[in-house]
């Protein structure tokens, strides 16, 4: 018998943060889903802590060696009407899944709903910080979410997504690994390409972990330069060329602002800002109203955090 929704749980190695995130799923106020845990070729504990759980809406599969590809099999579980593909360093608010299938269930337009999320460090301790900040819930229709990246960036929080299955299965969308690590991103922007609308909860619903092995925190800049090259030419393919060079621009603006801000807090040396600024130069950056507005953005960020960090 069918249910409203799959979870597809993606784990590696996480044991601990695994456990927490198993339990905070079962202990949803929303019962009516199925939850498969997708173990990417775990060599630790991973496999006693998911048999420690015992309820029959739990399945698994287990890929013999870790594998970026594997990840994409979360897509194939479509045969609910949702699907939410969840990380396992996450943690859930108990009524997470309640608030938000009710939406989408609500809407037959909404293809992808998401929520805002607070940032728990690695000890499970709320930083009391909402990312991102906004102040009423966000409602994008064709290609507008696009267009504000143009001036905001990624502020979708993917692993709180739920997608609904028939635009997965209709257009067979899984990450395309050749983008990078922004794998998330670039799907998103697909989807906008499409009729329908993307949902973003301005309440916090889901509680996002910060740590040192996250891809967003290793490496932004190339995380940016990455998938760069990709977004371009989809836009160009979907005939949107204007959108295609504002893009463009605004994101080596948004390259230039993680720069300034990592500089002024000292995680970037001088001789390599210099170096990433040649490289931006290379790139063709240029001063028009995108990469401006990200350059004024990026000195606020970075002084804002200065003074933080001697307080």
């Amino acid at each position: 018998m069918s249910k409203t929704l799959t979870i597809a749980l993606t784990t590696y190695n996480r044991p601990n943060f695994l456990q927490e995130s198993i339990k905070s799923i079962l202990n949803q106020t929303f019962k009516d889903f199925d939850l498969v845990i997708l173990d990417n070729g775990s060599t630790n504990e991973t496999t006693s802590v998911i048999h420690s759980f015992n309820d029959s809406r739990i399945s698994c599969v287990r890929n013999q060696t870790n594998d970026l590809e594997f990840v994409n099999n979360a897509f194939s579980y479509t045969k609910n009407d949702f699907l939410m593909i969840f990380h396992d360093d996450d943690i859930m608010e108990p009524t997470m899944l309640e608030e938000m299938i009710k939406i989408i269930k609500g809407d037959k337009e909404i293809n992808t709903i998401s929520c805002s999320i607070n940032l728990i460090n690695s000890n499970s301790k709320n930083l009391n910080k909402v990312r991102p900040r906004i102040i009423k819930d966000k409602v994008w229709k064709k290609k507008s979410f696009i267009k504000q990246y143009l001036f905001s960036g990624d502020i979708i929080p993917c692993p709180s997504t739920i997608f609904k299955s028939s635009l997965i299965k209709k257009h067979d969308l899984k990450y395309d690994w050749k983008v990078g690590p922004a794998v998330d991103l670039f799907l998103f922007f697909q989807i906008n390409l499409m009729k329908g609308k993307m949902i973003l909860l301005k309440k916090p619903l889901l509680n996002y972990r910060i740590h040192n092995t996250q891809h967003s925190n290793l490496n932004r800049i190339s995380l940016e330069y990455d998938i760069r090259p990709h977004a371009i030419k989809l836009f160009k393919n979907h005939n949107l060329n204007k959108i295609a060079k504002q893009y463009s621009q605004a994101s080596l603006g948004l390259i230039l602002q993680i720069l300034i801000n990592d500089f002024f807090v000292g995680k970037l040396k001088f001789i390599n800002f210099k170096n990433e600024l040649i490289k931006l130069i290379n790139n063709k950056i240029k001063f028009n109203i995108y990469t401006i507005y990200w350059l004024f953005f990026g000195t606020f960020r970075g002084l804002k955090n200065l003074i933080f960090k001697f307080i």
